[in-house]
């Protein structure tokens, strides 16, 4: 699988189920734990006794309130400032250099909530020829513990692999992201160390 997905249970990798009735419609990781992708197209990854209630993040109310208010463009400075800092940062760090050209790019954004600044720099990295000659695949993931915040950012777009799951046991693999960030959110940093490449950007 392209996201580096891991297993929940057993940190295993996730990996597309070649059992599945229909095409891309689960994945497991070789303990055999089993997980569909919604009829929206995301995987769900939070596992109930890593829930501390039974609702947990964001209710559909305040996602609703939320996506009204960023809609009208308030924050849209902050999206670009973000935008700019990471094609800046990417410029100048290591991973830049033509030495060490690897075949992916992959981005992750924790607590992406409905998925508006997840989008926007997506579509800025895909676009980058700073990236471009970096790799020649972009995977971009969002990951949020609210459902209803995540089934809001699948109508977004479905080039971002959207997932539910807990931040404190981030569901992606050891050293396998480039980019890493998340704006508003209470972030562990042992976790983010872990799943960044060497030089990766948080």
């Amino acid at each position: 699988m392209k996201h580096s997905l891991i297993c929940p249970v057993c940190s295993e990798r996730l990996i597309i189920d070649s059992n599945s009735q229909a095409k891309n419609k689960s994945v497991r990781c070789s303990q055999n734990h089993l997980f569909d992708f919604a009829k929206q197209g995301y995987l769900n990854l939070l596992l109930s006794q890593h829930k501390k209630s039974k609702h947990p993040g964001d209710t559909l109310d305040m996602v609703h309130a939320r996506t009204h208010f960023l809609s009208s463009g308030f924050y849209d400075g902050i999206s670009r400032s973000l935008q700019q800092e990471c094609l800046d940062q990417i410029l100048l760090s290591e991973i830049q250099t033509q030495d060490n050209i690897q075949a992916e790019f992959n981005y992750c954004d924790l607590a992406c909530g409905e998925g508006l600044y997840t989008e926007k720099l997506h579509h800025t990295l895909s676009t980058s020829s700073h990236v471009a000659k970096k790799s020649k695949l972009l995977n971009s993931i969002g990951i949020d513990i609210s459902s209803p915040a995540i089934k809001a950012a699948c109508k977004k777009t479905k080039d971002i692999q959207w997932i539910i799951a807990s931040l404190a046991r981030i569901p992606v693999g050891n050293n396998s992201q480039n980019l890493v960030t998340g704006l508003f959110f209470h972030f562990d940093l042992d976790e983010i160390k872990r799943i960044l490449k060497p030089g990766g950007i948080f």
